[in-house]
């Protein structure tokens, strides 16, 4: 309440330029194909970048403090991109394992009719 009464107000984060951060995200953004969604999402990933890039260089105590909430923000941006990957190993031994389970199950369906 002091600090609303004495005019002073928290400092704007804002990146002059793009850091590595936002560069990075930049990268990524640009090789993927988004939806409508898909761009909002990325609009706000780039924001959060920009802003996780100038917390950490600035040398305000809150931007350090609000470093791990910008970056755990721009994780669940990111994570709620719809991004094409590579099946890994697991990947392969789950859809294998699923595969049996229809089988198994189709199978055990039939004979009981």
């Amino acid at each position: 309440m002091e600090r609303l009464l004495s005019g002073e107000q928290r400092a704007v984060l804002e990146s002059p330029g793009g850091g590595p951060v936002l560069e990075a995200v930049e990268r990524f953004l640009d090789s993927l194909r988004l939806d409508r969604e898909g761009e909002v999402r990325a609009a706000t990933a780039r924001t959060l970048a920009g802003k996780i890039d100038a917390a950490s260089v600035s040398g305000a105590v809150g931007a350090a403090q609000a470093l791990p909430g910008l970056a755990r923000a721009l994780d669940d941006a990111l994570r709620g991109l719809d991004v094409p990957r590579e099946m890994s190993q697991i990947d392969l031994l789950r859809a294998r394992r699923d595969a049996r389970r229809a089988a198994m199950l189709a199978a055990n369906s039939g004979a009981g009719a």
